[in-house]
């Protein structure tokens, strides 16, 4: 790991602000292997040195992702003019960490939403040629077509021409009121449009899972937590 200025760490952990992490730095409450920073702009070895604030060790994460169960009515983006966002409904200290959705949910749309620092995982993840599958549950207006799954099965077209990959549909009961449907795309409200075209327009969807990872039934809409690598690695199994 590269050598990293120790009031840059501060504000990478999103501890502080950078002219924060100074103060803090040069307050006594900071040591580095034991001893405190002669200047908030030492250089520190991230892997090998002892860093504490207060006490308390300081482990350097490059890659952060969170797991959020995103709420009606909050738009996937870090900034929106008029509606509140993913980034707005998280804690300052999550702010301060360059967060940003890895793929998106419309502004109706509930459920499983990544947030990252890492654009080259937010690539991995949103790009069709990963393979990823994303599942949701849908509640319809009018119950799924008997032939819907061949149709899904086969890759929907859009009377506009719009194609899609061939994706699954599953109905979860015997009214077929409630269904399942699994993307490898993430095409505009791509869910929704499939859906409608075969009759069946969506009144609520959700996204259960991205791969391997599956939303934790213990987030309540808003909430959200912090991956650790082992389920990081579950949104590439297949």
């Amino acid at each position: 790991m590269p050598l990293m200025r120790l009031d840059k760490l501060l504000s990478q952990l999103g501890l502080a602000t950078r002219s924060e992490s100074r103060a803090i730095c040069m307050s006594g409450r900071v040591r580095v292997n034991g001893s405190p920073p002669r200047t908030y702009s030492e250089k520190v070895n991230t892997d090998l040195d002892s860093i504490t604030l207060d006490g308390k060790t300081l482990i350097y994460k490059q890659t952060r992702v969170f797991m959020m169960n995103k709420p009606e009515g909050v738009v996937s983006a870090r900034t929106d003019g008029r509606d509140l966002t993913a980034l707005d409904i998280m804690d300052e200290t999550c702010r301060r960490l360059g967060l940003f959705p890895a793929g998106r949910l419309d502004k109706r749309t509930t459920g499983l939403l990544l947030m990252t620092n890492d654009g080259d995982l937010t690539h991995n993840i949103i790009m069709p040629s990963s393979g990823i599958v994303k599942k949701y549950s849908a509640k319809l207006l009018s119950p799924l077509p008997i032939n819907a799954e061949r149709l899904f099965a086969e890759g929907i077209v859009l009377s506009d021409g719009t194609r899609f990959k061939p994706a699954l549909a599953e109905a979860a009961d015997s009214t077929r009121m409630n269904v399942y449907v699994s993307v490898t795309e993430g095409k505009y409200h791509q869910v929704r449009r499939m859906l409608k075209s075969v009759g069946s327009p969506v009144a609520d969807l959700k996204r259960l899972s991205i791969g391997g990872l599956v939303l934790d039934p213990a987030l309540s809409p808003g909430e959200y937590r912090e991956l650790d690598e082992q389920e990081i690695s579950r949104i590439f199994e297949k």
